[in-house]
């Protein structure tokens, strides 16, 4: 009987219980960060332990990681615990959690090879050869630095766990509209930061600390729960190309609505980052995005309108911004040429000397420690090794992703293959200016996203070689 009652209860109601789990999570860790620690050993203990009766209980567990990605994630280390910050603490429980169910279920993965060799390409090229390299070169590694090595881990954890534990296309679909909801939160949040609301900006500075929190509003941008602006705006821009993406997929009138004030807050609060790349990001992508599905192309009128509304509401901001882009006499923008001047005097010196196993992997002893470039970033950090495999991991995965979404029929699935493509298209292209493959928010939707297309390639075959039964579209052999 109580396996009958856990297993009705619908989506919606799972996400409910989950985001107030959270807020009580939450609440503990502002007053008490021990106790927060123990809900998050007992939920991920007690999901477990539930498992037999429901899978359901197991899934509000990826519902907490996505709450704690988006409000956690820029909580500066050392907040709660010395070493680990919270949302670190919850994912590797979390992936305890995963291991277990794998093993206790025997749910087998049998993950497409193409992905799996992008990935190992990814980790062993930009982890462990960097990892081997600086000790065999005689130079010691501190703690900090290992951990900024190790870093791209988390990544992978993120993908196994939302390849393993997602089994129906509801489950997923109840995970991206979360998703869009936490957005829609961090949103509201940047907007009343642009508002000037005081009680936003104390609770920002006591809980998201970071240089650019602090000169947001003498250069009239926000910074929001993400606590820089450019991490901000590329969040907001993949979760409008998410909407813009499944938006044809979804008729359930609460997603759809759900989607709709996503749009307008995110929207909204992209304009008031005044972030080139991020609006360039979303502009561009969603381009891609209906060059390879035209469905609900009529949105793009929709984005047009409320866009031009944010940004009249925003024009002296804006203005601003604009005019501090312009204050040079030459053609580039003011950042970039900065960008140029950096990379000259203080990057490319070092990278010359270093160019095969990279310079060190952090930047703090740096003029300059913020290399404003992914792969500037690669090279100084690892060299040419690591640019070199994350360049691999790049054009496989891509290729990969091209090769699905052409051979499937329009559906939910195909819209998920899609987001991930051309997020790594518009990524790849920012990326020469910005290292955006390590933003907090953003690049954690990339891995979120592909582990549920791994999960929807082995749980969906089946009903996929029916829907391709009679249509022009036809499954690779």
């Amino acid at each position: 009987m109580l396996r009958t009652a856990f297993a009705s209860l619908p989506p919606l109601i799972t996400v409910i219980v989950a985001l107030i789990l959270s807020a009580s999570l939450g609440v503990l860790a502002a007053v008490f960060p021990p106790a927060a620690l123990v809900l998050a050993a007992a939920l991920v203990i007690g999901s477990f332990g539930f498992a037999a009766r429901t899978h359901s209980l197991n899934m509000s567990i990826l519902y907490l990681l996505i709450f704690m990605i988006v409000f956690t994630s820029a909580i500066p280390r050392g907040r709660f615990l010395p070493v680990i910050a919270l949302n670190e603490l919850f994912l590797i429980l979390a992936l305890g959690l995963a291991v277990l169910y794998t093993l206790v279920y025997r749910r087998r993965i049998h993950l497409p090879g193409a992905l799996v060799a992008a990935i190992a390409f990814l980790m062993v090229g930009t982890v462990l050869a960097p990892l081997l390299s600086y000790p065999l070169r005689g130079e010691t590694l501190s703690f900090s630095s290992i951990l900024e090595l190790v870093a791209p881990l988390q990544y992978l954890g993120l993908f196994w766990l939302f390849a393993v534990i997602p089994q129906t296309l509801e489950e997923k679909r109840a995970l991206i509209q979360l998703l869009l909801l936490c957005a829609s939160v961090a949103a509201l949040i940047g907007l009343l930061q642009a508002a000037n609301i005081g009680p936003v900006f104390s609770f920002l500075e006591s809980w998201y600390p970071s240089s650019q929190q602090g000169a947001a509003a003498e250069t009239a941008r926000v910074t929001s729960v993400l606590a820089a602006w450019n991490a901000l705006g590329m969040f907001l821009s993949v979760n409008l190309l998410l909407i813009s993406a499944i938006y044809p997929d979804e008729s359930r009138p609460l997603y759809q609505w759900n989607m709709r004030v996503a749009t307008v807050l995110l929207l909204a609060c992209l304009v008031a980052t005044n972030l080139y790349s991020g609006l360039i990001t979303f502009v561009v992508g969603f381009i891609l995005i209906k060059m390879l599905d035209p469905r609900g192309l009529r949105i793009a009128a929709a984005f047009a309108v409320l866009g031009a509304i944010a940004a009249l509401i925003q024009l002296p901001s804006i203005l601003q911004r604009l005019s501090f882009q312009l204050q040079s006499n030459s053609f580039l923008p003011q950042t970039l040429e900065y960008r140029l001047a950096v990379w000259q005097e203080v990057f490319f010196p070092l990278i010359a000397k270093h160019l095969w196993w990279g310079v060190s992997p952090d930047f703090s002893n740096l003029t300059f420690g913020f290399p404003e470039s992914q792969y500037i970033f690669l090279l100084f950090r690892s060299g040419l090794v690591s640019l070199a495999a994350f360049l691999l991991w790049l054009l496989i995965l891509m290729v990969w992703l091209w090769h699905r979404s052409r051979v499937m029929a329009p559906s939910f699935e195909r819209s998920l293959l899609i987001v991930v493509f051309v997020q790594l298209v518009t990524f790849s292209l920012v990326g020469l200016i910005n290292p955006v493959f390590t933003y907090s928010g953003s690049i954690d939707i990339l891995w979120i996203v592909l582990g549920l297309i791994a999960s929807t390639q082995l749980t969906s075959t089946e009903s996929t070689n029916e829907q391709l039964k009679g249509s022009k579209w036809r499954e690779p052999q």
